[in-house]
């Protein structure tokens, strides 16, 4: 086998492997409650996707939630904030009740991001 398939092959397993764990990462029920939650200084930039849904919340007060209903086991969670010049920033991710992603970032206008 020349080297550009072994490098092909080898993607290939990488990416069936990375798959895996992302689907591995979230527990197999069929419908899940995702809640992502921000807090610090206001206001709140907040930039999010949940599976499909990609929005952008500028200007949010403090705390800021979303709660959504994703349906199957192998979807995206990830969320950045950036505070509006207060002491730290937080977020959480939160999946059927349990914490699965936390941050905290200090400093004014400070950035943290959770990905589950």
């Amino acid at each position: 086998m020349n080297r550009r398939r072994t490098y092909l092959l080898g993607g290939a397993v990488l990416t069936a492997g990375l798959i895996l764990a992302v689907a591995a990462g979230h527990s197999g029920a069929s419908t899940h409650a995702v809640t992502l939650r921000a807090s610090g200084g206001a206001p709140l930039d907040v930039t999010y996707i949940v599976g499909d849904r990609n929005s952008q919340d500028t200007s949010a007060a403090s705390p800021w939630q979303a709660a959504y209903q994703v349906t199957g086991s192998a979807y995206t969670v990830s969320m950045t904030v950036q505070n509006g010049g207060g002491a730290s920033v937080s977020c959480s991710i939160t999946e059927d009740g349990h914490v699965v992603a936390s941050n905290t970032s200090y400093g004014a206008y400070a950035v943290v991001q959770c990905t589950a």
